[in-house]
């Protein structure tokens, strides 16, 4: 399946596209960013960084306690950052849900590419 919606970043917007993935048994999302041009990347080449995220909302969704978190492969396919939070649904008012866990998961992806100034890079 997938998803394609657009994020606005410092006054541009990318096309973003997540894809449901089965890794190791998990269910994952990839997200992929084309460039400005809104051309697709080439997979055969290696120029492009790869991030994974994932959100969960438990024992409930929504209402309940958030679980999310990611990594970032570089163009090497090196580790380059990982990440994990718990967010009460306390924290939050209740307002929370598996969704909102990936899209913060998400957000953290996006804030890391920002504040390595990273921001004409193919995600």
């Amino acid at each position: 399946m997938v998803q394609e919606g657009y994020i606005a970043m410092d006054g541009k917007t990318p096309a973003v596209t997540l894809i449901d993935i089965k890794m190791l048994g998990m269910r994952e999302k990839q997200l992929i960013i084309k460039n400005r041009n809104n051309t697709k990347m080439n997979n055969n080449k290696k120029d492009y960084y790869v991030a994974y995220v994932d959100g969960c909302c438990e024992p409930i969704n929504p209402s309940g306690n958030m679980g999310l978190g990611g990594f970032i492969l570089d163009k090497e396919r090196k580790r380059i950052f990982e990440f994990s939070k718990y967010i009460s649904a306390k924290e939050m008012n209740n307002q929370t849900s598996n969704n909102v866990a990936e899209y913060m998961a998400l957000l953290d992806v996006l804030n890391f590419f920002i504040s390595k100034q990273l921001n004409n890079e193919i995600i």
